[in-house]
């Protein structure tokens, strides 16, 4: 359950950065934040990542809720047990659930970080949620799962071995 009460409150932050935001930075305006880094801007796409998919509400907000039920899902059933893989989903599911917010409530997400030393889309709190969140559990599905199976294969057989080799005469 703490997982659970955790991407709540991720979509909350990712909801008061977004109305701070709303509130102090006009639309379009872009204000310093880390010189040469990021800026802070105030842009609202009604797409997906990198405006892919725009003007798309229900689809999108099908996506996301049908994500966000199917992660907790996977936490509450307990099919993810690994703390990693577990908390890789928590991050996803969070920021899945800040942009659902968004997307029913407008009709559109609020995006604020402008990376001012490279070319690239601006996005929000819940992306970086859903990004590094993907991220890690791609991780964990190649270098970790993997080599947990075979470690968990080869205690068990060891295991079978050891009771089922021979006995003492």
């Amino acid at each position: 359950m703490q997982y659970i009460f955790t991407a709540i409150l991720l979509a909350l932050c990712d909801r008061f950065l977004k109305l701070y935001i709303i509130r102090n930075i006009a639309f379009g305006e872009r204000v310093p934040f880390i010189r040469g880094v990021l800026d802070l801007t105030h842009v609202e796409n009604t797409g997906a990542a990198f405006g892919r998919l725009q003007g798309m509400r229900w689809p999108l907000v099908a996506i996301s809720a049908a994500a966000v039920i199917v992660i907790f899902a996977l936490i509450l059933t307990r099919k993810v047990r690994r703390p990693f893989a577990v908390w890789s989903l928590t991050l996803m599911a969070g920021g899945a659930l800040g942009n659902l917010v968004d997307r029913l409530l407008y009709g559109r997400v609020v995006d604020m970080f402008l990376l001012t030393f490279v070319d690239f889309a601006i996005f929000n709190l819940a992306d970086c949620f859903i990004d590094v969140g993907g991220i890690a559990l791609c991780i964990y599905l190649i270098f970790i799962s993997g080599r947990e199976d075979k470690e968990a294969k080869e205690a068990k057989e060891a295991e079978k071995a050891s009771h089922g080799g021979g006995g003492d005469g």
